[in-house]
């Protein structure tokens, strides 16, 4: 009964082995999951490149209300730590009443410092320098 004994303990050694391997394995994987971004900071990511678009095209839409602005658009560049700067272009930026209103808006909108807002005049169609 040797050999029976014997394939008998190999087996144990081997399904033994197996689950020390799958073992490892589980703990590798959790281990690696605490690394890796999740699923949901990636969702979180996304609604917030989802909201920023929402609140530009906003932002846009009450600056090109101030007299003299004409048609205005905005790019917000933001982190996870909140808006790092605002870029204004608009049609009436040339005027510095108007260019000074534009500006006083979006700091206002986004609780922004002036240093952290842009604001440039739109070029004419066809216009080139």
């Amino acid at each position: 009964m040797s050999g029976w004994e014997g394939l008998s303990r190999a087996l144990r050694d081997r399904k033994f082995a197996g689950l020390l391997l799958l073992l490892a394995l589980g703990i590798g994987l959790v281990a690696l999951s605490f690394f890796l971004p999740g699923q949901e900071e990636r969702a979180r990511s996304a609604d917030a490149e989802y909201a920023a678009l929402g609140l530009e095209e906003r932002l846009s839409a009450a600056l090109s209300d101030i007299r003299g602005a004409g048609e205005v658009t905005v790019f917000i560049n933001e982190d996870e730590e909140g808006v790092r700067g605002v870029l204004v272009v608009a049609e009436g930026a040339g005027d510095l009443a108007v260019q000074t209103e534009l500006l006083r808006a979006a700091m206002t909108a986004l609780d922004v410092p002036a240093a952290s807002v842009e604001v440039f005049a739109r070029s004419a169609q066809g216009e080139t320098d």
